[in-house]
């Protein structure tokens, strides 16, 4: 059983660390994610995500977080984010539901999410405050604003890559 004011904490550290390059401290925040639900660390992880002032420790934090707020996954460290193997380029062109515009953009392809796959026997995450109605719409429309941003960092595009595929927003390859 997870601690329920563990969720505002991390949530809390990650606001904290926006500014931050501490690796070891960051990935802190989306191991607890793995286990907790919570609104509270879900928009704080949202808010960093899309904080292009945000160091890019910190965004890649903020995704991995998202990721595991909302789906049922395998455990993907922010190391291993680092390790994916680039391998090929790509342009994708994306019709937004809300807005009806298309978002065009171009980025390399990194190996998604690697070890990522969807678990049936993971133990259900302790949820302390249910996620916003919204959470998928506003996770894929950070994902593809950072996808889309030539500034992005790679790690950032990368950790933004593994959202959106695991949201089914962008094709898993």
């Amino acid at each position: 059983m997870a601690c329920p004011g563990g969720a505002a904490a991390a949530g809390a550290a990650l606001q904290r660390l926006r500014a931050s390059h501490d690796t070891a401290v960051l990935a802190k925040v989306p191991r607890a994610a793995f286990y907790i639900r919570d609104r509270a660390l879900y928009t704080a992880a949202l808010d960093v995500a899309r904080d292009t002032g945000a160091s890019a420790e910190a965004r890649t934090a903020g995704f991995l977080t998202l990721l595991f707020e909302l789906n049922d996954v395998s455990y993907v460290s922010y190391a291993e984010l680092l390790r994916a193997d680039t391998m090929s380029s790509d342009t994708v062109s994306v019709d937004t539901v809300r807005t009806g515009k298309a978002i065009t953009f171009s980025y390399t392809i990194r190996a998604p999410c690697p070890g990522l796959g969807v678990i049936s026997d993971r133990p259900g995450p302790y949820v302390s405050a249910p996620l916003p109605t919204e959470a998928r719409e506003s996770t894929s429309a950070a994902a593809l604003a950072a996808i889309a941003d030539p500034t992005t960092p790679g790690v950032v595009r990368q950790s933004a890559r593994c959202v959106a595929a695991a949201l089914g927003v962008l094709p898993p390859w």
